[in-house]
């Protein structure tokens, strides 16, 4: 990544000093320094010693891997699958390259100079008894950026073939980074599809495989809050089949989904059931438009469809007998939509009397070939949630998002507007802080509520002050800012902070969800609405209850330990949980008060003392004393 990536930060200093007051503050988007997602997953164990061995065809979507490619085609697992940072995909899922490593962390070997990163091998390929004239040829789709970090021109992504003969990985195809607008204006497409032959002896025998690799780069150390998840590469769509040619450029015999459904609510990902319950049909949007693509040529013929509400709580589903969809001429890139006269248009979602509710969109295509080459894209889902807090975002960050300012006697305020129904109660606030640097983001901040004036933040109902970010390690895991006194809220509200410092707080942004029109901040000269399109990571609780109601799938992950009694008095006792495949020494338990202050920080063997602490809920984090990962978050009640 080299110099280039601290232009923008050179800028904004070159401009502040220019123009001196005349610009004091502005709104900063950073990459991520980790992936959140990986950063809390066990890496599969390499498959590089594998004795599997592939046959022709060899095709490959991504479709069907969660977050690392399939260990049936791939013999390392370094890079990360995932739909979230594409744009305009050929099918859902892509292999994404950047600068971290299976963990989600920065590669140790990280440089500001061009580095090797990730790399994707494929277990062998019989190709032994193949010859020239069989025409054998290698395709696939790739992107740079997407919506995350650009790759800058010192950086590639490149394609090598072993061989068996040399007993060395041969070159064969190279890219240097540039932007996505610059690709796109080069290439007239989004994804490109490049093409070569593999029409060599050296490439004829029993263990051939292939490779992608990239270089990337990171920004220097004087920049610690401006992220590392940088250079960003999307590959899709591998095929390697015989009689192919050079004008074999299209995807052929597959219908594949390019996107997955998304929330059926105007506004929001989710929000507290009892608010939708109170303008069901003033909450919905009826516009359902997932995209696929059918990949077939020269045919005519209408494609079975399917799109499915599934209430997961006992209450009334959405559900109409499959149809078929046009008489179209393929190729063609369309959508699936409800049924026509099935009577969605006046659907709203219901269940049973309880505080939450759960439902499952499901869209489905079928397939007019038995030949159809993947199958896996077939078929995609998006969970809706009515819990007991509001979300413009889908609770994955793709940025961090913060407010920058040189001037320190400049008061920055943040806020993010939510519309009730029904008047409510407003107990906690939850925050995803990203993971920074040398806890580059450690400046308090005032936890703020307003009131609506107009549309715009009006006068303050709450302030909190001497707040930390708090970064919790986990899937998608926001801290709960439990509110010092419950605050009455009606109509509409804004929930935020204030900053007397210039620091960037990097607080989690989705760029896949945009609500930049209830965003605002202030730098001192009034308010002004968001310029960046996406969402911040911020969702204010509501009810009767200040945690957040959560729904753990039963496939989740065990931790390592038990920690109890919970509810404790004086005392909790840390036991590994017998069948563990870890050994431990001793642990670093930290506990968090509600409001994100931290009251304990002890190492321990198996019993901690909490006798000291007063009632309340509390944040429990217990990691392991030797390389400080963590090993148990969960939530600790004391009473006594």
């Amino acid at each position: 990544m080299n110099i280039r990536k601290r232009l923008p930060l050179l800028i904004i200093a070159t401009l502040l000093m220019v123009f001196g007051n005349c610009i004091k503050a502005q709104e900063v988007l950073t990459p991520l320094l980790v992936n959140p997602v990986l950063i809390s997953q066990k890496p599969p164990v390499s498959q590089s010693n594998s004795k599997i061995t592939l046959n022709l065809p060899f095709i490959e979507d991504f479709s069907d891997g969660k977050w690392y490619p399939s260990p049936l085609r791939w013999s390392d697992a370094l890079v990360f699958i995932n739909n979230d940072y594409p744009v305009n995909p050929p099918s859902i899922g892509v292999a994404t390259f950047d600068a971290l490593d299976a963990s989600g962390a920065i590669y140790s070997n990280a440089s500001h100079f061009p580095f090797p990163a990730d790399t994707l091998t494929s277990h062998n390929i019989d190709l032994s008894s193949l010859k020239q004239s069989d025409s054998v040829y290698m395709s696939f789709h790739y992107q740079p950026a997407g919506i995350g970090n650009s790759p800058e021109r010192d950086d590639s992504l490149i394609l090598e073939f072993w061989s068996q003969y040399l007993d060395e990985w041969v070159h064969v195809w190279a890219d240097r980074g540039r932007t996505l607008q610059d690709f796109h204006a080069e290439r007239g497409r989004y994804f490109d599809m490049v093409l070569l032959p593999v029409d060599s002896q050296l490439f004829f025998s029993s263990v051939f495989k292939f490779r992608f690799r990239n270089f990337a780069s990171i920004t220097d150390n004087s920049l610690p809050d401006w992220g590392g998840n940088v250079d960003q590469w999307h590959l899709d769509y591998i095929v390697i089949k015989t009689g192919r040619s050079m004008q074999d450029t299209l995807i052929r015999e597959d219908i594949a989904f390019r996107d997955y459904p998304k929330s059926l609510l105007k506004k929001y990902q989710s929000m507290p059931w009892n608010q939708y319950l109170a303008n069901p049909a003033g909450e919905m949007k009826y516009d359902v438009s997932i995209p696929y693509s059918s990949y077939y040529y020269n045919i005519t013929s209408p494609i079975n469809q399917v799109f499915h509400v599934n209430s997961l709580t006992g209450g009334t589903s959405y559900s109409p007998t499959p149809y078929n969809f046009g008489n179209m001429l393929m190729p063609v890139d369309t959508v699936v939509i409800a049924k026509p006269g099935s009577g969605f248009e006046t659907f709203v979602f219901t269940a049973p009397s309880s505080p939450y509710a759960d439902f499952e969109l499901l869209a489905w295509i079928s397939p007019f070939s038995i030949n159809e080459a993947i199958k896996t894209n077939d078929t995609v889902r998006f969970y809706q949630k009515f819990y007991n807090y509001y979300a413009y975002d889908d609770g994955t960050p793709e940025a961090g998002y913060g407010l920058s300012a040189s001037n320190p006697n400049v008061t920055m305020k943040l806020a993010l507007r939510f519309d009730l129904n029904v008047p409510d109660t407003l107990r906690s606030i939850q925050m995803f802080f990203n993971q920074t640097k040398d806890l580059a983001n450690q400046e308090n901040f005032t936890l703020t509520v307003w009131s609506n004036d107009s549309g715009q933040p009006g006068d303050t109902l709450y302030t909190q002050e001497n707040v930390l970010p708090i970064f919790v390690e986990g899937l998608n895991q926001y801290h709960t800012y439990e509110l010092e006194r419950p605050v009455a809220v009606s109509g509409s509200f804004f929930i935020g902070w204030q900053q007397k410092s210039g620091t960037m707080l990097n607080l989690g942004y989705d760029r896949n969800n945009d609500s930049r029109e209830f965003l605002f901040f202030n730098i001192g000269t009034g308010w002004n609405q968001s310029q960046y399109s996406g969402a911040v990571m911020m969702r204010p609780v509501l009810g009767d209850t200040a945690a957040a109601h959560i729904s753990v799938p039963e496939t989740a992950s065990k931790p390592f330990v038990k920690v109890f009694p919970n509810p404790a008095s004086d005392h909790i006792n840390i036991h590994i949980i017998k069948g563990s495949n870890r050994e431990f020494g001793r642990f670093r338990v930290e506990l968090y008060s509600m409001h994100g202050q931290k009251v304990l920080d002890v190492t321990a063997d198996d019993i901690v003392d909490v006798s000291g602490l007063s009632n309340g809920l509390y944040l429990l984090r217990v990691s392991d004393h030797t390389d400080g990962k963590i090993i148990n978050a969960s939530r600790l009640v004391i009473r006594k």
